[in-house]
């Protein structure tokens, strides 16, 4: 073969490597496809309940004092608190024998909303997560209460308005 036939054979074996590296090239860069993916989202099970919800201050007639409340969390995700209410009956325990039972402990509505109370996630779903927060000027005494509420202890339960506080 002469020189000049191998340098053809040669310039025309590398323009065909260079044509298929560029197919093979512009094959990766526009390779397309199609398909779908999926996930499953959990079942709401848990629940976030106040253990206790008690005035942070003496009450006596015409006092406001804050409430404090402890939140548990069993769910797997944060949760927020944007409300609490009223759940039942306030209830007094009066100490030495005294009668409490008018004592004009009641919630403030207006300080019961538009909270931002929150509480982190369980770890498993069980082990409950706890926080406690307190709530402004959200309970008062009326002067309807007794003589004998002096120095009584007040349970007051709430319920609790919230939402996943997922970030």
């Amino acid at each position: 073969m002469s020189h000049a036939i191998k340098r053809r054979v040669t310039v025309l074996a590398t323009m065909i490597s260079v044509l298929l590296l560029a197919g093979v090239v512009s094959a990766a860069w526009l390779a397309n496809g199609s398909g779908s993916g999926s996930a499953k989202a959990i079942t709401s099970s848990g629940t976030v309940s106040t253990d206790t919800a008690t005035p942070t201050a003496q009450l006596y007639p015409g006092k406001t004092a804050d409430l404090k409340i402890k939140l548990t969390n069993t769910h797997l995700f944060p949760v927020k608190v944007t409300a609490l209410a009223g759940d039942g009956a306030i209830t007094a325990t009066p100490v030495n024998g005294e009668t409490c039972e008018v004592h004009g402990v009641e919630l403030v509505a207006g300080a019961l909303s538009n909270l931002n109370l929150t509480v982190d996630a369980s770890s498993n779903g069980t082990t409950p997560a706890t926080a406690e927060h307190t709530v402004s000027n959200a309970v008062k005494m009326t002067n309807a209460s007794q003589d004998g509420c002096q120095g009584a202890t007040f349970t007051i339960p709430v319920t609790i308005t919230g939402e996943s506080n997922a970030q």
